[in-house]
């Protein structure tokens, strides 16, 4: 009969390891600054795009990241197109500029420029990278490229209605009334 040893798990330090209270409250900390992000960005592009509603997003069917794909507005017609036959840094400039009021909103861009289209494709790489979670345009809106697609987007106005209202944890900056609420 053989005896066999089972040595003891090696037991990494205390100071090494994070809580579940310290992740929770990190993951907190990040959606908190997320829904202040995507107002700033709702009300940038709604500067630019008085009638902007909805940024609608695309997900490569790669590697699954979002990029800016339009800004729409609440009938879902695109109000600006994000190019993809230009380099990333390259997107065609906004037909619109931001009003001079908007000059104190600039320095909360900084170091960014908020008439950049690259920056806004940035920020949206950046808050899904730490996972923060967006809404989907609602199926009775146009969808011009793909009408059997579900399009991520991030609602801009109070005339944006998402797809689903109960949908937990999504950056929502803006929405329009529950249709419960609206009568």
């Amino acid at each position: 009969m053989s005896t066999s040893t089972v040595e003891a798990p090696v037991m990494t330090p205390l100071r090494q390891l994070a809580s579940v209270g310290e992740w929770e409250s990190a993951t907190s900390a990040v959606c908190g600054v997320g829904n202040r992000l995507a107002r700033t960005l709702a009300d940038t592009l709604r500067a630019l795009y008085p009638s902007a509603a909805y940024l609608v997003m695309e997900r490569d069917e790669h590697n699954d990241d979002l990029s800016p794909h339009s800004i729409r507005d609440d009938q879902g017609k695109i109000l600006y197109r994000f190019s993809y036959e230009w380099p990333r840094d390259g997107y065609p400039p906004y037909e619109n500029r931001l009003p001079d009021t908007f000059r104190l909103m600039r320095a909360v861009w900084d170091p960014y420029d908020p008439e950049n289209p690259a920056h806004v494709a940035e920020l949206i790489d950046q808050l899904q990278r730490f996972g923060c979670l967006f809404d989907h345009m609602p199926h009775d809106l146009p969808a011009p490229d793909n009408p059997n697609r579900r399009e991520p987007c991030l609602l801009l106005s109070e005339t944006a209605r998402p797809e689903r209202w109960e949908a937990g944890g999504v950056l929502r900056p803006y929405s329009a009334p529950r249709p419960e609420q609206a009568q």
